[in-house]
């Protein structure tokens, strides 16, 4: 999932949003969102115990 993440965010990602997808994963919370650059995004699980992970532009939020 890690891998997966830093391909959607095209960049290096930041130590906080691997941590935070460490949280949801490891069921620590259930939602975890973040910011980097332009971009905007959340990492949460949802009722079916899947994660998720949304990425977009800062602006159309």
């Amino acid at each position: 999932m890690q891998a997966t993440l830093q391909r959607m965010l095209r960049e290096q990602t930041a130590p906080e949003i691997i941590n935070g997808l460490q949280q949801v994963y490891q069921r620590q919370t259930n939602r975890y969102s973040f910011r980097q650059g332009q971009l905007k995004g959340a990492i949460e699980r949802n009722s079916r115990d899947r994660i998720y992970i949304g990425i977009w532009d800062a602006n159309l939020h």
